[in-house]
């Protein structure tokens, strides 16, 4: 049976109630995992009593158990080298009770997980072997070098031999190290390494440790006995069919497609709670995934119920490849909750606007965003690549302005003025750089006074209508009055009566003060009144600190610009001494300036974001829809 009583929605999600019966319990989970639309709303575990609430309780811990045990020897299989092969099976068919299931699931754990821990044993015996037979081969490679037969080699008191694996990069260093100790030694490649066999002079070995300790390098077991001159290739192909040999065992990859079931089932359990003879599980699914959720229940007792107001509901996020891709940045500050502004699609505007102003240049800015186009094509780093090629698109713009292509003028290259051009005829344009810190600020002022205004939005969602309309709004008025006031009393930019101005701020600085204690007059809140017109007077006095520090702070958009500027007119100089010169200088330098001056236009771009921007209205306190998926065979 399935009803629906008002179902309340909340960002494309609605909250369900799934009741089922003890001997649907099991079958239910299964059909919930399948579908993988359910962000199941976790109970307390002490709210859990009764005999079938200890059951679920034991599920619970054992299934945590097995994960832990599990993801251990998938830990210890992965630093032997071991990679699995991607399997779609995951747990053991559904049947019979709870109970019976979990010690089915239990022993299926313990029998593949026996048998990677068996694999990794043997790969490591192949590896150590390996290593033995590299070892003697380098000491074979020793005997040869020194033209002396093996027994000899053996037989001798006044020698210890050690052999060391060295990554190539350290040969060199490790050889002169050798030569300067005046240490015999032989070496020979092997996969992208060096093997060294050092004869040390008896009562020496300290004198090889220091030497070696200063590089990372590792000793392997040298064992006496018969020596085998394996050839290069043989031992190549020896340690690599080592790894090779264990990736296609069938026993990792089921281990890791059990894991992955058994942390989604736990999670689905971890929802369950117990109301009289019946099993309830609660959770959030998207209004997508809402019929689908209904045809796979069609047994069990489902009912609808509305949203209520609270924070913790997940969040549904759908936005098209571009603005959704800026949900990477976002992450770093939160996610946003049920009743905020969410600032993704604002953010794929002001982050790449702001980085592009800072590094506004033609040629390094396709130099980016070829970079995200790349980026594109991996599937990891999707996102990245549209946030690299947006920045880099609007570097390109901005380079544009400035006229600039890889630190050169436009008059430099075509004899033409670029709107905002910062090179001058010795050096920077020093008409272009008010223009630029200008723009900056007022760039600034948009974005602080549209922060603002989300923060008034976000109380009237919540239903402070007197808060909003009193201190957020009436702030917005007057942030915009004071610069209008700034710039024609001081900056004699635009003409507007000044006293007029006057009277505007003083007004709604009195509506900010004592328009929210009114409402709660109004209401007989006289207590809550007189704490609201002492916070008003205090928090007035702050906000005008903090919105002119906000600002100012903008301002640093122009000054990154300039310095970018300043910079590639350096490395453009030297075009003077020549091209053999100027490209390799020309061409490091552009690197370097991609790398540094990139790495601090995103740190800045961030920050404006991040501090000036969304700290005003945004928590990040919210949870991202998540739904469980629990494959089974």
């Amino acid at each position: 049976m399935m009803s629906q009583r008002g179902v309340a929605k909340s960002n494309g999600i609605v909250k369900v109630r799934i009741e089922v019966t003890e001997d649907k319990l099991l079958e239910a989970l299964a059909k919930i995992g399948e579908t993988g639309v359910l962000h199941p709303r976790r109970v307390p575990r002490e709210a859990l009593k009764g005999k079938r609430g200890e059951m679920i309780n034991w599920a619970i811990e054992v299934l945590g158990r097995l994960c832990d045990n599990a993801r251990r020897v998938l830990a210890s299989a992965r630093a032997a080298g071991l990679i699995p092969e991607e399997d779609e099976h995951g747990l053991p068919e559904p049947r019979g009770s709870l109970e019976r299931y979990i010690k089915t699931v239990e022993r299926e754990v313990e029998r593949w997980g026996a048998s990677v821990e068996s694999a990794v044993e043997v790969v490591q015996e192949l590896r150590s072997a390996a290593e033995r037979a590299a070892a003697n081969a380098a000491l074979a490679g020793l005997v040869r070098y020194l033209g002396r037969n093996v027994s000899e080699i053996l037989e001798t008191k006044n020698f210890v031999f050690k052999v060391y694996l060295v990554h190539e990069e350290d040969e060199e260093e490790v050889f002169l190290s050798l030569e300067s100790a005046g240490l015999p030694f032989a070496y020979t490649s092997l996969d992208g390494f060096k093997l060294f066999t050092i004869a040390v002079p008896k009562g020496e070995e300290a004198l090889l440790a220091r030497v070696m300790s200063l590089f990372n390098v590792r000793e392997l077991s040298l064992e006496e006995g018969p020596i085998v001159n394996y050839p290069e290739e043989s031992l190549s192909k020896l340690l690599t069919s080592v790894g090779g040999s264990i990736r296609s065992l069938k026993s990792l990859a089921k281990l890791e497609a059990l894991t992955q079931g058994l942390e989604g089932l736990r999670e689905l359990l971890l929802a369950v709670k117990v109301e009289g003879k019946r099993y309830v599980i609660e959770g959030y699914v998207s209004r997508d995934g809402l019929g689908e959720l209904k045809k796979a229940l069609p047994d069990s007792t489902v009912e609808l119920i509305e949203l209520p107001p609270e924070r913790d509901a997940p969040v549904v996020k759908k936005y098209g490849r571009v603005i959704g891709a800026f949900e990477v940045i976002l992450g770093m500050y939160g996610v946003p909750s049920r009743e905020e502004v969410d600032p993704t699609p604002i953010l794929a505007v002001t982050f790449p606007l702001f980085f592009g102003f800072m590094f506004g240049d033609i040629g390094q800015g396709a130099v980016l965003a070829l970079a995200g186009a790349y980026l594109l094509s991996r599937s990891e780093y999707k996102n990245w690549g549209v946030v690299l090629l947006m920045c880099g698109a609007w570097s390109i713009l901005f380079g544009a302005l400035y006229g600039e292509f890889f630190g050169y003028s436009f008059h430099e290259l075509f004899h033409v003025h670029a709107p905002l051009s910062l090179h001058g005829e010795e050096g920077i344009n020093a008409e272009s750089v008010k223009k630029l810190l200008g723009i900056a600020i007022l760039a600034g002022i948009i974005h602080v006074s549209l922060a603002l205004t989300m923060r008034g939005v976000n109380h009237l969602r919540e239903g402070h209508v007197a808060e909003a309309v009193t201190r957020d709004f009436t702030l917005v008025a007057f942030y915009l009055i004071g610069v209008l006031l700034v710039t024609s009393s001081f900056l004699h930019l635009i003409e507007i009566d000044s006293n007029l101005l006057l009277y505007i701020l003083g007004g709604l600085a009195l509506i900010f003060v004592i328009g929210e204690p009114a409402a709660h007059s109004l209401r007989g809140e006289i207590r809550e009144a007189l704490s609201s017109l002492f916070n008003g007077i205090i928090e007035m006095m702050i906000s005008v600190l903090e919105l002119v520090a906000n600002s100012l702070s903008y301002a640093r958009l122009g000054v990154i610009a300039l310095v970018h500027t300043a910079l590639m007119l350096i490395i453009v100089s030297s075009a003077s001494a020549g091209p053999m010169v100027s490209i390799p200088i020309q061409i490091i330098g552009n690197i370097g300036v991609i790398m540094l001056e990139g790495l601090v236009a995103f740190v800045q771009s961030l920050r404006l974001n991040f501090y000036e921007f969304m700290s005003k209205f945004f928590s990040g306190e919210g949870r991202k829809y998540q739904p469980i998926r629990v494959l089974f065979e």
